[in-house]
């Protein structure tokens, strides 16, 4: 739950893509390889889309997908910040916590034990014109889910004592949010960019205005908004259309028409830039551009032209950087009564005090005269088809990254997306020249003020085999889907690296695909609606999958038509491309840049202590990001000498995901994989020959503190690993029904597992206020030794693992990460016989998880 941001979210879509170069003799193997993978366009959408409204009851969009066994339910109620009273800001999200702590039917543990029972996960967000609730459950559970939504939305229960707690959890997330600058900078642009419109309000309320509501007030809200003809049901995935139609209608049964609120106005364009002295650690340029509205003719080009406007390379890039700003951030904000694009650059306050951002509502202007070649067009649709084909997978993340625009327009967004695709050149430039000229637009300059003043699912078709040159490959087969992912495992990340030089693999990836070869080879990428991703992603610090000290990798997404192609381009970068001493020097740069980000996360700390308590003297407490210091070490030869150990055939683990045979698949792995020297895995010590227990951790940043204990397993049989996983997820569920739910103490909480070959690190932490860290300390501890003093029955185990199970089926939707978990097996099952860890989750008893 919580008011998830586009901007935030815009983040997971690209993080580091790193597009890489390869030698023209490639073509001959993509030519001879055709025959393995048939060629198809990138599609917006691979599944049937039906739409039904009933007068009285909500909108239902059918969105069915074939294959798999899973269905997204999204409920959107239209009620968001717009719709609340200055005595009422904050109502919506209030009423959004609200929802989940028990209805006429169901308590709060029932709604939240049963989809935690079957493996599902729920959740919601706020925006300013809607609240979308999504469900993602296996099929074969969807009218219960349908019948669980249905009590949340129509059915809840206000009680005394929960809203009591859930107004103590929502003034700590205002106060979270108050010690975020960059939160803190985007509150007062809201304000000048949406001037004139109902839009400026912040949509978790004020702390006076939700310390203050009343729970008449809330119910009062409840009731006025949440009724069926006020919503938009969208089911998403597997499901029988007529089945599910019905049972909508018996759940969400016609009702009295709701008030609603009214459609959003456009802001009042000033054509003005508001300078502001606030937000000293975030100065920024932030600017509002109206576009055409949802369903207007022109909607499509403009989807299309605001993508050709991303990117360093991009028309709009060039003309900032030649006043001397950096690459904007670009996003098409979609709301009920208009679209808008959004520009935000960062800036230095010195420079824009200098009126260089005075100019760039005139560099904008003159992209009316913009003519883009057909290569840009066919580019840039290409690359959103293929992601909107590429996200679709991942049911949940689609609803959070297009939630929004599909709760307020429905059928008609998604279509227009599909229309992307019969976009012309001139449809094109004639949008392009009515949307810039003459230039309609509301800025906002925030400025530091003191510089200012001085200036579970069922096993599929596998095959798994060992090439000559020891890489070891795997491939899954995912009958009639357009994608094709491969996920390259490379393996001893901590051990290659020297002790001395710590985060030298990052180094290595990051020049790679900042590389004169990478960068030139992005553009054949882009044209074949690939992408490609190396290493880490700064702006998810807290993933364990993209910070395991036993391996970095490097992640491939293509159409299915295409995968062999862009894949021995990519292999042939990987172990034949030039590294030259400016290409160091640029991944240098790039890398300093995100040093400040990694070392200011209060979870990266605390795992980063964790970890070097638990693991001291072994190369996986090494740091896995270098430090300026570090890099300052390196040189080109330190790369190529990583490179060789790093890319080595038995140091690589290759998975593929694709709509083809395994055996097929394989076929096409071992012509791409065949050019790996031989060589062997590197070496890696085995943990500390004991397990351990870390002291409890502190980190405090202002408002907002978090603690954390940590334990040390060590085994080489992955069914002991499996059993652990369980145990977290045990202690996990067990913290937040305890720490969060009953006692309001934590507003996030989790217990997860650093899985490596011979071991895993475990982390058991909880976000509080400072105030209140000795108290969850305590209670951390209590909830620890509770799994000794009260165990656990096989009834609870058995939830664990269907939540840890469901975990992994969500994380797995998208053919890549299904491609990464595949391999992730097959590297903790080192030379013994390949067993899947969900069928290990599956088979643990519980006497195995107390044994751990």
């Amino acid at each position: 739950m919580g008011t998830i941001t586009m901007r935030a979210l815009s983040s997971l879509r690209g993080p580091r893509l790193r597009a890489l170069a390869g030698l023209p003799s490639l073509a001959l193997m993509a030519a001879a390889l055709a025959g393995v993978f048939a060629l198809a366009a990138p599609a917006c959408r691979a599944g049937s889309l039906a739409v039904v409204k009933h007068p009285g009851g909500p909108e239902i969009v059918l969105d069915r997908r074939e294959g798999g066994d899973v269905v997204c339910i999204m409920a959107a109620v239209e009620a968001g910040s717009i719709c609340e009273t200055p005595q009422t800001r904050g109502a919506s999200h209030f009423v959004e916590h609200m929802v989940f702590d028990g209805s006429e039917r169901y308590t709060r543990e029932e709604i939240s034990g049963w989809v935690d029972d079957v493996g599902g996960f729920l959740n919601a967000f706020t925006r300013r014109e809607t609240t979308v609730y999504f469900l993602l459950v296996p099929s074969a559970h969807l009218e219960k889910g349908i019948e669980i939504l249905s009590q949340m939305l129509l059915h809840s229960i206000f009680p005394s004592i929960e809203i009591d707690k859930e107004r103590k959890v929502i003034l700590e997330e205002i106060r979270r949010e108050t010690d975020d600058a960059y939160a803190a900078r985007d509150r007062i642009v809201d304000r000048c960019l949406y001037r004139g419109s109902e839009l400026t309000e912040p949509i978790i309320g004020y702390p006076a205005t939700v310390g203050a509501m009343s729970e008449r007030a809330i119910e009062d809200f409840y009731l006025r908004h949440y009724k069926p003809s006020n919503m938009r049901i969208v089911l998403m995935g597997s499901f029988d259309p007529a089945g599910a139609e019905r049972l909508i209608g018996e759940h969400f049964p016609a009702d009295s028409v709701a008030k609603g609120c009214r459609a959003s106005s456009e802001p009042a364009w000033s054509g003005e830039i508001t300078m502001r002295r606030e937000a000293a650690e975030a100065p920024g340029f932030d600017m509002l551009v109206p576009f055409p509205r949802v369903g207007e003719e022109r909607f499509p080009a403009a989807l299309l032209v605001s993508r050709m406007l991303e990117g360093g390379d991009s028309p709009l890039s060039k003309k900032l950087a030649a006043l001397s700003l950096g690459e904007p951030e670009v996003s098409l904000e979609i709301h009920r009564g208009f679209s808008a694009l959004r520009i935000h650059v960062d800036v230095d306050s010195a420079r824009a005090a200098s009126n260089v951002c005075a100019k760039v509502p005139e560099a904008l202007e003159s992209l009316a005269a913009w003519r883009p070649a057909r290569q840009e067009i066919e580019k840039a649709r290409t690359s959103f088809l293929s992601g909107e084909m590429f996200d679709a997978e991942i049911y949940h993340l689609f609803v959070m990254l297009r939630g929004e625009a599909i709760a307020l327009h429905g059928e008609r967004y998604l279509s227009q997306c599909a229309d992307v695709g019969r976009v012309t050149a001139k449809d094109c430039a004639r949008f392009i020249e009515s949307a810039f000229r003459p230039l309609r637009y509301n800025a906002c300059l925030v400025l530091d003020e003191e510089e200012w003043a001085g200036e579970a699912r069922q096993p599929r078709a596998s095959a798994i085999e060992t090439m000559p040159n020891g890489c070891v490959i795997g491939a899954l087969s995912r009958p009639g889907s357009p994608v094709a992912a491969l996920h390259l495992m490379f393996k001893g990340r901590s051990c290659g690296q020297g002790a001395s030089v710590g985060g030298l693999v990052e180094v290595l990836v990051t020049t790679l695909e900042l590389s004169a070869a990478g960068l030139s080879l992005s553009e054949k990428l882009d044209s074949l609606g690939a992408r490609v991703q190396f290493g880490d992603n700064p702006y998810v610090p807290q993933d364990d999958y993209l910070l395991n000290p036993s391996y970095v990798f490097v992640r491939l997404e293509s159409p299915a038509g295409s995968l062999a192609e862009a894949a021995s381009l990519l292999m042939d970068h990987l172990v034949g491309s030039a590294i030259a001493g400016e290409d160091l020097e640029t991944a240098r740069t790039s890398l300093s840049r995100e040093y400040g980000m990694r070392t200011s996360s209060s979870y990266y700390a605390l795992r980063g202590a964790m970890t070097g308590a638990l693991l001291g003297g072994h190369p996986y407490s090494e740091p896995l990001f270098p430090s300026p210091l570090a890099m300052a070490r390196v040189s080109v030869e330190d790369l190529e000498a990583l490179r060789v150990l790093l890319f080595a055939g038995g140091n690589t683990i290759a998975t593929l995901v694709s709509p083809e045979t395994p055996a097929r698949a394989c076929e096409m792995l071992k012509r791409v994989l065949g050019g790996l020297p031989a060589g062997g895995a590197i070496a890696c010590p085995p943990p500390p020959d004991s397990a351990k227990t870390g002291a409890v951790e502190k980190k405090t940043r202002k408002e907002g503190a978090y603690v954390a204990a940590g334990w040390l397993a060590r085994s080489d049989d992955t069914a002991v690993t499996a059993s652990l996983l369980i145990a977290g997820e045990l202690l996990s569920r067990r913290m937040q029904l305890e720490l969060r739910e009953r006692r309001g103490l934590a507003y996030s909480i989790e217990c997860s597992g650093t899985t490596f070959p011979g071991g895993a690190v475990l982390m058991a932490y909880l976000g509080t206020g400072v105030k209140n860290v000795e108290e969850a300390r305590a209670a951390l501890e209590q909830e620890i030794r509770g799994l000794r003093e009260h165990p656990p029955d096989a009834a609870e185990i058995g939830i664990a693992k269907n939540r840890l199970l469901g975990k992994r089926a969500r994380s797995e939707l998208a053919s890549i990460n299904e491609a990464y978990a595949f391999g992730f097996d097959l590297l903790l099952n080192g030379r013994g016989a390949y067993r899947s860890m969900d069928g290990l989750i599956g088979a643990a008893s519980l006497d195995d998880v107390m044994n751990v």
